[in-house]
């Protein structure tokens, strides 16, 4: 976060006092550290609980340390005074009921493409007291950051939700426009959710796992209905169409393209900065690049906004 997003961020703590914090996304855990830094200054450490989810353990640039070891570094100095609780290596549907009901604060700052941050406001959205503050990181990330043009999720939740709005020009940057946002849930919320819901229909950047798929409509089911869980179950169903027909088609030409020296592996960090720089310079040759690594099972080896740019 920068000076001015965590000055923001901190402000919000220090208006609100809340008594239950989730973070969701925690990365290295710079603003783990941040919040529990400003709980600490404002003597709120026996009185306000913190819950750090990430779906990964371990720190996703540096496998060798955990997600969240900055903030270790924070509580090892000051002690185990602090109410804080890590959830690695799970997702939020599968975590919140250990968190329970009563949350009044939430960070999310997540993947930051479609359907990322909206489907965790989805899951913790029952679990919010009224008038609670939703803080969201990265609002503006597809126009500070040029490879992550697909990156305006948060953006779409903040522009969806009916809520009570916050929003701060930042003279700080040439663009001025903030890259963090918050709202807080007020009555008209919860009749508007099924808007948030709609969202959705904007093309996802990333497919959900038929497991992850299940996991979020047990919970939608359980929390807002049938009616809603038929219609996440739509929006997924038209979300994989679209990507297999875009797939499909560039298998399609792929097929008759002439082919590129072999690449034999993929696995290390070389190979895929390789392919990452035929992916910006060559054309055409991206939508045959992708769809051999796709047809031979390394997706995965395809980096992020390249795969964005092909789809969308």
């Amino acid at each position: 976060m920068s000076v001015f997003d965590s000055a923001f961020l901190c402000g919000l703590i220090k208006e609100k006092r809340p008594h239950k914090i989730v973070e969701v996304g925690i990365s290295a855990g710079a603003t783990t550290a941040i919040i529990l830094k400003c709980i600490q200054l404002l003597a709120l450490e026996d009185e306000c609980e913190v819950f750090s989810v990430d779906i990964s353990k371990p720190y996703y640039k540096n496998n060798g340390k955990r997600s969240g070891y900055l903030a270790d570094e924070l509580l090892n100095e000051e002690g185990g005074h602090f109410k804080h609780t890590f959830l690695l290596g799970k997702r939020l549907p599968e975590v919140i009921d250990r968190i329970g009901s009563d949350v009044d604060f939430v960070i999310l700052d997540t993947v930051h493409t479609m359907p990322g941050e909206i489907l965790d406001f989805l899951t913790i959205f029952p679990y919010l007291k009224l008038g609670a503050t939703v803080v969201l990181h990265d609002i503006a990330l597809n126009h500070y950051n040029q490879p992550t043009l697909y990156a305006y999720c948060n953006q779409v939740l903040l522009r969806s939700v009916v809520a009570d709005k916050y929003f701060m020009y930042d003279e700080s940057t040439s663009l001025k426009y903030p890259n963090i946002g918050a709202f807080d849930i007020n009555e008209n919320t919860a009749q508007s959710i099924s808007d948030v819901f709609h969202s959705m229909t904007i093309n996802w950047a990333h497919r959900l796992d038929p497991k992850d798929f299940k996991l979020y409509c047990k919970h939608f089911e359980r929390h807002y209905g049938k009616d809603t869980a038929t219609l996440f179950t739509t929006i997924y169903q038209m979300q994989d169409h679209t990507y297999q027909m875009i797939f499909e088609s560039v298998l399609e030409k792929s097929s008759t393209h002439k082919p590129l020296n072999p690449v034999t592996n993929v696995d290390t960090t070389t190979d895929i900065e390789q392919l990452r720089q035929q992916l910006k310079t060559k054309g055409e040759e991206i939508k045959f690049i992708c769809a051999k690594l796709i047809k031979g099972g390394a997706e995965e080896a395809i980096p992020d906004d390249f795969l964005d740019q092909l789809l969308y």
